[in-house]
Parts: C-alpha cells; structure tokens; sequence
C-alpha cells in the first residue's frame, strides 16, 4: 500500500503544527517546506486518501496536464501529421447534431422550432459519494 506521503518528508511535529516538505511546481519545482495547524494538516492529508475499492489513475509523460498540448505538437511533428489542434470545446447539443443527426429543440416530425411549455427538477437521488470529512 502506498501512502499519502513518507515519513521523510515529515519535519518537524509539536502539539500544535506539522512541517513537511513538498516540490512546488509552480515554482520551478523548488522544494519548500510548510507550517501548517495539526488539523490544517489531517485535513489535507485525507484530502489525497483513496475510499475502498478506489484506484488513483495518474497521467505520466506526454500525457501529463502541464506538459500535454506541447508534447502531443512535437509527437504529431515527429510522426510527420498534420499540425496538431487543441480539441474545442463542444455543446451537447451539438454532439447530438453531429453524431446522431438530432436537433434538440426541433420537431422531428414538422421541422419548427419546439416551444417548452413546462420544465420540471430532476428529482434528487442519494448520492453513492463517500461522506465528507469537515475538519474545524
């Protein structure tokens, strides 16, 4: 089992603050070190605890979030393809046209543009999420 963060990179614990070690990468991934309240501390740490039977999916490489659209340019470069574009943003409402040939909001029968006479909430379903823990 892996844990959220080693030993090691715990510095220093006193009854009310923890201080650890982290690489910023924001900040050219300089390594740093944060004071942070007892709670504070837990709270984050059980930020990045997994519930059961849950499985961390990581993207390494090329397909890493900061390193993605430059890469997947050099790759599409490399392999000789046309230049790579960024994916747009689409609508569902557009998919539905492009992929199935529907028109939400158009009669298929007549054509016209369909007028929405009543709307009604979706009703609300227990959620399966784990509870949240607030730490105070």
């Amino acid at each position: 089992m892996k844990r959220v963060i080693s030993n090691a990179r715990i510095k220093e614990v006193t009854a009310t603050h923890v201080s650890f070690s982290y690489t910023d990468r924001a900040d050219d991934y300089k390594k740093k070190v944060r004071n942070v309240e007892g709670k504070k501390f837990i709270k984050l740490f059980l930020e990045h605890v997994l519930p059961k039977r849950f499985m961390k999916i990581r993207n390494y490489g090329f397909l890493s979030s900061r390193s993605k659209t430059p890469m997947l340019r050099k790759l599409f470069e490399y392999f000789e393809l046309p230049a790579y574009q960024k994916p747009k943003t689409i609508l569902v409402v557009e998919l539905l046209k492009l992929i199935h040939n529907v028109g939400v909001g158009i009669c298929r029968h007549c054509g016209a543009r369909m007028i929405v006479i009543e709307s009604k909430d979706r009703p609300r379903t227990k959620s399966r999420a784990s509870p949240l823990i607030k730490v105070t």
